[in-house]
């Protein structure tokens, strides 16, 4: 009794604890949160497959959580700033794409700024097992996403922020700063706005402990389900030279994670759960654009090596299932939150020639680094259709399950839309 307790109490202790983080959702771009009736197996085996699809057409502000564009996430847009880029990793102080311009020529110390709008979307299959050990509390499994991502930017002039000589002007000085613009992205070998990619998400190899008490203090059962896992990278990352382009899940960084889940049978037909848990991206050296002064990553001209420690993620889900709202009709609903800190990153170039923002002035630096935390809120909504909980006897006993997360507040992190459609299957 003694030692159930102990359990019990130490599953809530860690709950409260403030540094802890997401299994799948260590990116902020994709959610991929994690269905918590999925670790309460009962010492049962089960697979899973799954279609997804997400969307995402703007993104919450670092600064007060308002809506701004996606390609915002990575700083402001100005063509001033990445002439300046330009200038000092080529050591040219003369580079000016305003040189053939008359009129114009002095516009290269001006700041025009532009409004930069895009889109993420993807879509794809999800494969996941579970299968308990020799009928114990112990089970092992794997997760594992196969998508297409599809990306987009588009820009437009923005006169607030610029100079007070560029923000009057008319149609045709519009039409030239957009050309301008792209003669800039072709000098820093930028591809394209539009990136697409097909590829495999990151493997999750995963150990989970469960645990069920009947009927304690009052409470029909208590469950309580401990995850561990490896992140090994075995998707893709984003393409430095396509500026729209994010990476499906956690860049190539190895990691590994701790996940607790607490649920609650108050009464037939009602549950309540807890969700929470812990992932460390480990440190990994990355060839990439590093900002030289203010311009975001993407659209800087220096390129070079740089190690990148990710910070720690923390997730808390509450949530709440009805069931047998129908026969084997259930309903849950879910509030997530995830909360993800500042990344570390250090220069490694040998040829320091070229000085980076990381080798520049602090303050500086620790702008840049406050872009990469973010904070995402989304609900979630849940309908199953439990087959056994009806009384069918089917074979393989499935589940089908229809999933919606939506997002409704956040810092630094898109508004990302998902649904899921899947069915479980029990051995």
């Amino acid at each position: 009794m003694i030692k159930y307790r102990f359990l019990f109490c130490f599953s809530f202790l860690l709950m409260f604890l403030n540094f802890l983080s997401a299994t799948h959702t260590v990116n902020r771009y994709l959610p991929f949160l994690e269905k918590p009736c999925d670790y309460i197996t009962k010492k049962r085996s089960y697979s899973s497959p799954a279609l997804f699809m997400t969307s995402a057409s703007t993104a919450y502000k670092h600064s007060d959580g308002g809506t701004t564009s996606i390609p915002y996430l990575q700083g402001t847009y100005d063509l001033k700033d990445l002439i300046q880029s330009i200038q000092e990793t080529t050591q040219n102080s003369s580079y000016n794409p305003f040189d053939d311009e008359p009129g114009y020529v002095d516009w290269n110390e001006k700041s025009i700024k532009f409004y930069a709008d895009g889109k993420v979307k993807s879509r794809g299959i999800i494969l996941a097992h579970q299968q308990n050990l020799f009928k114990s509390h112990f089970s092992f499994g794997f997760f594992l996403p196969i998508m297409h991502i599809n990306t987009s930017q588009r820009f437009s002039f923005n006169p607030n922020g610029s100079d007070t000589v560029v923000q009057n002007i008319n149609a045709g000085e519009i039409e030239l700063l957009d050309r301008i613009r792209r003669e800039i992205h072709t000098d820093m070998n930028l591809q394209g706005d539009d990136w697409s990619k097909t590829g495999l998400g990151d493997l999750d190899l995963q150990l989970r402990f469960n645990y069920d008490w009947d009927h304690k203090s009052k409470i029909r059962t208590i469950s309580l389900a401990l995850q561990t896992g490896v992140l090994c990278p075995t998707s893709s990352k984003a393409d430095f030279n396509y500026p729209s382009s994010v990476p499906f899940m956690g860049n190539k960084h190895w990691g590994t994670y701790f996940d607790i889940i607490t649920e609650f049978e108050l009464k037939q037909n009602m549950k309540f759960g807890l969700m929470f848990g812990f992932v460390d991206l480990f440190p990994k050296t990355h060839y990439t654009r590093i900002p030289v002064y203010q311009e975001p990553t993407p659209f800087s001209a220096l390129i070079g090596n740089v190690k990148i420690d990710p910070s720690l993620t923390f997730k808390f889900a509450p949530y709440f299932v009805l069931e047998n709202l129908s026969d084997g009709l259930h309903f849950q609903m879910r509030y997530n939150y995830v909360r993800h800190g500042s990344d570390i990153w250090q220069d490694k170039r040998s040829d320091k020639t070229v000085s980076s923002y990381l080798d520049r002035y602090e303050g500086n630096k620790k702008e840049k680094s406050k872009l990469s935390k973010w904070v995402s809120h989304h609900i979630t909504l849940q309908l199953t259709y439990d087959s056994q909980d009806a009384l069918k006897n089917w074979w393989l006993k499935p589940n089908f399950y229809l999933v919606y997360d939506h997002p409704f507040k956040g810092r630094g992190s898109s508004k990302m839309h998902q649904f899921t459609l899947g069915i479980e299957l029990n051995w």
